[in-house]
């Protein structure tokens, strides 16, 4: 098998900017959070790039736990009084966002 073509760097500069409404159950309740999320032009988002945002924005490692009528992800080691899951409620793409390119 020929693997030149393969590219082990990103095929596309240009990004789409995706909002993404969470739910973050802790110690003392839940919260609704929304997120942005960069992601590739024409790709779909995945569970690795939901569990990438969860550890960018909350610092935790997050495993997916059902896929199922919500995407949900259990916190891996969980802090005493933090986050224990995280539920993906719906996602939502900005078309109003306007990616800067290089000229």
């Amino acid at each position: 098998m020929n693997r030149e073509f393969m590219q082990d760097e990103e095929r596309s500069v240009i990004k789409d900017r995706y909002f993404v409404s969470v739910q973050t159950l802790d110690y003392y309740g839940a919260r609704v959070d929304h997120l942005e999320m960069l992601l590739n032009r024409g790709s779909v988002a995945t569970a690795g790039d939901y569990i990438a945002l969860f550890k960018k924005h909350y610092n935790v490692d997050a495993e997916l736990k059902n896929v199922m009528p919500y995407m949900e992800f259990r916190v891996a080691l969980p802090e005493p009084k933090g986050i224990r899951q995280i539920t993906v409620l719906k996602i939502a793409k900005d078309i109003t966002y306007q990616p800067i390119t290089k000229i």
